[in-house]
């Protein structure tokens, strides 16, 4: 036994402290197949039970010392790291991992090393180091024997874990192919307990989609085969995605039904992480039904459990989730703070990816410049040995002058192109550094711009909420004069209509920027939508005495996201309302043009200057102005209106003049 190998086991038997009170070294007798044997159920519990497969990889780590197996060692090492997984304990899971992948490099299986790297890449995708876990999957196929007898099973694996990643990324391109993969090996090796996983998987994938009886489908065939199974893990996530298709139905009694049983199979389970994610579930479908209290009541209770696990990614969730409850329980401070964290940690999280990537880059350089000192090293050697072999022959033999001659010039020769070889990959090594300087300095204009924009709206929505309570406390004691009343309270009406316009414009831009929904076209008449939306702003005109115009046909269709176009004419409409002067004109047109609609809101109000105009989609420059009745805003309506006309294949047009009105133009495909 080398002194490595003897350190490395030294290691292996400093580290049992997971395994302290179970030990049992009076055995003497263990055999393969008794270390075998506790492999199996090692393997067995961890989705059974945490505990359990911790007891075994325990006895299997005993044993295995008993028999001095490196092998078994390193699996039972593997198995505790495990379990440290599934219980969030990523630094000590890690610990672990480093000891049993010392060992199968000094065994040299390529297999097990394979095995050591998936690990590795578990572990860093769940402590949010994306790009890195994916290395460590793409190390763990390179390792993979091609012509090993567990090739598809390993593969199958590898993949799922891989799609996985991609899902945390929000790339469901990625997440469907690598999902692809992994189901064609488990169906080559016949790995059933990865199919139902992925069933799963391609259930989430279609609840995305809105195809609800599909990943219905998927979720109930999961549920039966991983029920066939005993994993407790997977019947607690087809639970959950069960409880989702009849919360879309409306049917919240059993989706609450099948939440509560989906939290009773990830307690059984014991993993702190999937029991906080089940109690966040519950809490939405809880919101959704109406029950706000519970709501409240659950999403507290997930945030303690999430509280004792060091996850970005679960406090991310969480916080969402919470917040989502405290203002529905009209609790706003509260709600706000849980936002403000929400939106903390989805900006540690891509501030890490971002980081991550350029530190990739950065090392692939440094190994490319590394790479090539060594070549030029190498040449130079190579070229002093040469010429020390011409000089010897020169001084050897005259009569060999004119073969030396022709060798040294064959050897400068060859010396002249191998540096012009290097001078071309110095030049494209320096336009490389040069390159990702520049990307560097965009990905920070990029952030810094980022962080303006929520810090500005975050300001814009303290003063509406201000203002309302002001309001209120003078009502407060001003109950006995009815006239001052009726005016207070009509301010405090406008102030939280203004309020309310303020609040969806940042969920509509917030949504719009941050995630990667779909847009969906359909066929929509214009002139019903027109009409509902001016209902909502009738008191706004009938205060300024607007005469408001509606001049279209009563069939007249565009193909637009229903919910893009209501977003779209709702702030037109807004800021139509908004810069008109009392017993002013708003007119609302819309045309069909060959295979084009055009629809015109245009006012006789304050109108604008062609700098305002330029200003009116730029995010950096956050152009808000007052309206005639000093109503607030926060400048995101004419980027969202810009953007989603974009989304829905049309054009938008501006034209205005100060003290002359405004006309808005959009052009949309004819339905």
């Amino acid at each position: 036994m080398n002194i490595r190998y003897f350190l490395l086991l030294l290691l292996a038997t400093a580290h049992l402290i997971p395994c302290a009170g179970q030990q049992n070294f009076d055995d003497t007798t263990s055999t393969e197949d008794t270390l075998l044997e506790l492999t199996i159920k090692m393997e067995d519990w961890v989705y059974k039970n945490i505990d359990s497969s911790r007891y075994y990889a325990c006895e299997l780590m005993n044993e295995s010392l008993l028999k001095n197996d490196s092998f078994y060692i390193a699996y039972a090492y593997t198995g505790l790291s495990s379990t440290l997984f599934y219980q969030y304990r990523l630094d000590e899971a890690l610990e672990y991992l480093h000891v049993s992948y010392d060992i199968y490099q000094k065994i040299g299986d390529s297999s097990d090393l394979s095995d050591a790297n998936m690990n590795f890449g578990n572990v860093y995708t769940e402590m949010g180091f994306f790009e890195k876990g994916l290395n460590y999957y793409k190390s763990a196929e390179d390792y993979l024997p091609k012509n090993s007898e567990w090739l598809h099973y390993n593969l199958a694996y590898l993949y799922y874990n891989t799609s996985q990643t991609f899902m945390d990324l929000g790339d469901f391109i990625n997440t469907q192919e690598y999902l692809n993969k992994a189901e064609h090996n488990a169906i080559q090796d016949s790995a059933y307990e990865l199919l139902f996983a992925i069933k799963n998987v391609n259930a989430e994938l279609l609840l995305i989609e809105g195809q609800d009886e599909e990943a219905r489908k998927y979720a109930q065939l999961a549920l039966n085969q991983a029920k066939e199974y005993g994993d407790l893990l997977e019947q607690s996530k087809s639970l959950e995605l069960l409880a989702q298709v009849h919360a879309n139905y409306g049917n919240h009694t059993k989706a609450i039904s099948f939440q509560k049983e989906a939290l009773g199979k990830a307690i059984e389970f014991g993993e702190p992480v999937e029991i906080a994610k089940q109690y966040g579930h519950l809490s939405s479908i809880m919101l959704s039904s109406g029950k706000n209290q519970a709501a409240l009541e659950y999403a507290e209770i997930a945030q303690k459990y999430a509280d004792t696990i060091k996850s970005q990614l679960l406090h991310k969730d969480i916080a969402l989730i919470l917040g989502q409850a405290l203002e529905s329980n009209n609790f706003p401070k509260e709600a706000l703070q849980a936002y403000k964290t929400y939106y903390a940690y989805k900006d540690t999280l891509a501030k890490i990816n971002i980081h991550e990537r350029i530190l990739l880059t950065q090392n692939k350089i440094q190994s490319q410049e590394a790479e090539l000192l060594k070549a030029k090293n190498s040449f130079q050697q190579s070229v002093i040995k040469q010429d020390r072999i011409v000089m010897i022959g020169i001084g050897t033999a005259f009569i060999l002058a004119l073969i030396i001659l022709l060798i040294l010039l064959k050897s400068l020769r060859r010396k002249h192109h191998s540096q012009q070889i290097i001078e071309g990959k110095q030049k494209l090594l320096n336009a490389k550094s040069e390159e990702l300087n520049n990307t560097n300095q965009a990905l920070r204009q990029l952030n810094e711009g980022k962080d303006k924009l929520l810090s500005i709206l975050t300001h814009d929505l303290k003063q509406p909420f201000n203002q309302t309570l002001q309001l209120l406390e003078i009502l407060d004691h001003e109950m006995n004069e009815d006239e001052d009343l009726r005016e207070l309270t009509r301010k405090v009406k406008d102030t939280v209509e203004n309020t309310k316009g303020t609040v969806d414009n940042l969920l509509t831009w917030t949504k719009s920027q941050f995630t990667n929904l779909k847009t969906r076209p359909k066929a929509v008449l214009i002139k019903p939508l027109a009409m509902e939306l001016r209902a909502e702003f009738t008191n706004a005109i009938e205060q300024k005495r607007i005469n408001f115009q509606i001049e279209m046909e009563p069939g007249l269709k565009v193909l637009a996201d229903p919910n893009h176009l209501e977003i779209i004419l709702r702030n037109l409409l807004q800021n139509a309302v908004k810069f008109s002067n009392s017993e002013g004109e708003i007119n609302v047109r819309a045309i069909k043009e060959k295979e084009n609609v055009h629809i015109e809101v245009s006012d006789d109000g304050k109108g604008m200057d062609q700098e305002q105009i330029k200003k009116l989609f730029d995010v950096n420059a956050h152009f808000s102005t007052p309206g005639t009745l000093n109503e607030k805003g926060t400048g995101l309506g004419m980027l969202i209106v810009n953007d989603f006309v974009q989304e829905n294949n049309g054009q938008l047009e501006v034209k205005s003049k100060p003290n002359k009105g405004s006309t808005f133009r959009i052009i949309l495909p004819a339905a």
